[in-house]
């Protein structure tokens, strides 16, 4: 921001990007009047409501003179109790100057992240940063101004100490992130600040990152999902600023098989997981975002068709009569799950598919799942309540866990609104559209406020993955204004409260705006952060611009997306069969070879230590044999050879056998030196 110079006169000055930015202007004035007393200048500047004329907070005013010394300066400021009432001491003012010669007289360079030479009128200008610190609660608001001084005369540039103008912190005092519900402006202002925020979690633009990924302890699907969130964004306030990181990353993650299954993600990789980087492919294609300028990056929606045709692949009908399992790969914890996440998005996808591309083939895939989520019980018929899974190979499907989480209802209602949009209206998609509907207010929004059931434990009693539901389901409740128009009211009511309870938290971190992840703490920050509780924000506050927005496009009312129905169906990761199940024959054989082996096993260890196998006959044992060969050896006579210890060897002839008598061979074996065959 570039303040002119005044002589006297003055400049308001309004920063909209700024992150703590509120609704008060500011006004500087500088004087080149030399004070006799102490060789300096004097500055003044004023603090007035935006659009009034000095009400709001008094007109406040404050001046300082200013001696010779130069460099970073450190004062208290004084700043009264009519301006922050009770927090007026707790304040501290820091300036530093960046003089025309680029020197730093001192001082430290923090919270400013652009120190340079201005460029402006000729390079002459100085740059000034204020620093407000609140010691009472440890915030930092920077503001870096650009101001070319009176006269463009640099030489001798005072060093600037102001009474400062607090409209930059105090709405961090309160309200970090001041929402009107009921102005565009207002909203898209806080928006962008939500937005601002969650990319700073996001690193994978940066050299030696990966596009696409978050850091640790962040999975894969959760950044596709935040890709999903910035698309939103785009979409619904315009603002291009995070588009080229989303087309790099959406291009990176995809697989060798021009499918959502990279190598390096596969050995995890879930069905819900790929989904959610299907469905934030399929936003893209539905609001024509622009198509990565890679000629080798497939279409927005080919890409969403790869998942489909993939994962009805996986469809698995021997256990269950149907359903996808949680996840893709058999040696995965969860394989033998089946669990409504995972086929709640592929029921949103498979509707959307429908309504885009006109094709009835994705519609009956749509009635399909619904039916079987249904019949086996994970979307009571009756209740419309979406419970979590069910175990599928030991009690096929039978047992249900009871477990309820805000994106299971999302995805459900995104996909059967999408159905009554398909179909024109019909009533048996319209009546499970308001069934799930009125769900919605007596499981999560308690009070009007959008709560997810694992706060009830606190902030932390979330993990990584659920701290960001809450996201996924006001995405889905907003989109399904527009699929089901009869809904708006209805939704909108509790957007609408939940938006201001979500933004009135939001006062985290160094900038005060980061957002917790529960809103029922009456503005008090919970004092956890992340990517998750920052989409569940965004997508909340998003919502409320929902009815300035365009409906979703198909191919018939301008979606320019290339189709490819025939994507991902040569992958083998998509074709990737469930085991042989085993029969009752086959477990009959499997007892009968265990008990032969077994039989075998002891009858061979019998075999070896037993004589019952030996002749019968006169001839004697093996120890009796033994005994009587050794009596037959003739071991005496000789006194010994070397020094007459060692006895002599038995007189043989070389290489034959000891010396016996013949009435001794007829009763030894051969091996012993007899005639006896054994």
């Amino acid at each position: 921001m570039i303040l002119g110079p005044s002589s006297g006169r003055s400049t308001p000055a309004f920063i909209p990007n700024h992150p703590s930015h509120s609704h008060f202007q500011l006004k500087v004035n500088f004087s080149r009047k030399r004070m006799e007393s102490s060789g300096g200048s004097r500055s003044f500047i004023e603090l007035s409501e935006r659009g009034s004329s000095n009400e709001g907070l008094g007109g406040v005013r404050g001046m300082h003179d200013h001696g010779r010394e130069r460099g970073s300066t450190e004062s208290e400021a004084p700043i009264t109790e009519k301006l922050v009432p009770g927090m007026g001491k707790g304040f501290r003012l820091k300036t530093m100057i960046d003089r025309r010669d680029g020197s730093m007289d001192g001082g430290r360079r923090d919270d400013c992240a652009n120190w340079r030479k201005c460029d402006k009128e000729g390079g002459k200008g100085i740059m000034l940063t204020m620093t407000l610190e609140m010691s009472r609660q440890g915030r930092i608001s920077p503001l870096c101004l650009l101001v070319p001084p009176p006269n463009h005369d640099l030489t001798m540039a005072p060093i600037i100490r102001i009474c400062v103008a607090l409209s930059f912190l105090l709405a961090q005092c309160t309200n970090a992130i001041d929402l009107d519900v009921n102005s565009t402006d207002s909203i898209m202002k806080a928006t962008s600040i939500m937005a601002y925020d969650l990319v700073t979690f996001y690193q994978g633009n940066q050299s030696g990152q990966i596009p696409g990924l978050l850091p640790s302890p962040y999975y894969w699907w959760e950044a596709g999902a935040m890709f999903g969130s910035l698309i939103e964004y785009w979409h619904r306030t315009g603002d291009t600023t995070y588009n080229d990181i989303t087309i790099q990353a959406m291009g990176f993650q995809i697989g060798e098989k021009d499918d959502y299954a990279p190598a390096n993600q596969t050995a995890a990789l879930g069905n819900d997981d790929q989904a959610f980087w299907a469905m934030t492919a399929l936003a893209a294609a539905e609001y024509n975002f622009p198509q990565s300028p890679d000629p080798n990056v497939p279409s927005w929606l080919a890409l969403a068709q790869a998942v489909f045709n993939e994962q009805t692949s996986r469809w698995d009908t021997v256990y269950c009569n149907g359903g996808l399992r949680w996840q893709v790969t058999p040696t995965n914890p969860g394989y033998n799950l089946k669990n409504t996440i995972s086929n709640g998005c592929l029921f949103n996808i498979a509707a959307r598919l429908a309504r885009y591309t006109g094709d009835q083939m994705y519609a009956d895939w749509a009635v399909k799942i619904w039916d079987w989520l249904t019949r086996i019980g994970l979307v009571d018929p009756n209740t419309y309540e979406c419970y979590d899974n069910s175990e599928a190979v030991i009690n096929n499907c039978t047992q249900i866990d009871h477990d309820q989480w805000t994106y299971n209802a999302g995805t459900m209602l995104m996909g059967a609104s999408t159905m009554y949009n398909f179909t024109n209206g019909s009533s048996i998609w319209q009546n499970r559209t308001q069934g799930l509907i009125n769900t919605l207010g007596p499981n999560w929004f308690p009070d009007g406020v959008m709560r997810e059931g694992c706060e009830t434990a606190g902030g932390e009693g979330c993990n990584y993955d659920q701290k960001s539901f809450k996201a996924y389901l006001a995405r889905w409740m907003a989109i399904t204004t527009k699929m089901a128009p009869f809904t708006y009211n209805q939704i909108l009511a509790l957007l609408t409260t939940s938006a201001k309870a979500a933004a009135a938290q939001c006062t985290g971190g160094t900038r005060g705006s980061l957002c917790g992840i529960q809103w029922t703490l009456n503005g008090t920050w919970d004092g956890t952060s992340g990517p998750g509780q920052q989409m569940c924000a965004l997508e909340v506050t998003l919502g409320l611009l929902i009815h300035q927005t365009v409906a979703p496009l198909t191919v018939s009312t301008g979606g320019t997306s290339a189709s490819n129905p025939t994507a991902g169906q040569n992958s083998t990761l998509g074709t990737i069969a469930p085991p042989t199940p085993i029969s009752t024959r086959d477990r009959a054989g499997a007892w009968f070879l265990t008990v032969f082996i077994a039989l075998m096993a002891t009858w061979s260890i019998w075999f070896m230590w037993s004589t019952a196998w030996e002749a019968r006959d006169p001839a004697p044992r093996l120890a009796e044999k033994m005994k009587i060969a050794a009596s037959v050896v003739d071991l005496n006579a000789a006194k010994g050879k070397g020094k007459g210890k060692e006895p002599a060897l038995p007189t043989v002839a070389s290489g034959a056998l000891p010396v016996i008598s013949e009435a001794e061979k007829g009763r030894l074996p051969r091996w012993l030196g007899g005639n006896r065959v054994t």
